[in-house]
């Protein structure tokens, strides 16, 4: 096991290039993190709409988001996602607004792999994994 040491350094005394390697890290380990929770994320938001409007529908296998165009680019909207059910069949479902983890969470990976207007997300549940189509 390796040994760590943590030591409280105020950023101000850091070079400008010492500052910009550490947010570079900082931006590679948000991604890392974000990529790895943002399917169980969108299984639990899938759940739960699924629980509230459709309460004997069948389990979920996947998703997948299209994009939205905003002022500032292209990002996945959570207004509409394709959701594909176990006996093959598909529902529509609004996930916005309904987990503001969700909904940061995506922002975030559009932000990272910056989709375009044709781009889709397709989040598997089993096993949980991402598959950005840009």
């Amino acid at each position: 096991m390796a040994a760590t040491l943590t030591m409280t350094l105020p950023l101000e005394l850091l070079s400008d290039d010492d500052l910009m390697n550490l947010r570079d890290e900082a931006d590679r380990l948000l991604e890392a993190r974000n990529t790895a929770s943002l399917p169980g994320k969108v299984l639990e938001a899938v759940k739960d709409v699924l629980a509230e409007d459709e309460p004997d529908a069948p389990a979920p296998v996947s998703a997948e988001f299209t994009t939205r165009e905003w002022e500032d680019g292209f990002f996945w909207n959570d207004g509409n996602p394709t959701v594909t059910l176990v006996d093959g069949s598909t529902r529509t479902l609004d996930l916005s607004g309904r987990h503001r983890d969700l909904d940061g969470a995506l922002t975030d990976h559009s932000g990272w792999i910056e989709p375009n207007d044709n781009s889709t997300l397709l989040v598997t549940f089993e096993p949980l994994a991402l598959e950005p189509c840009i």
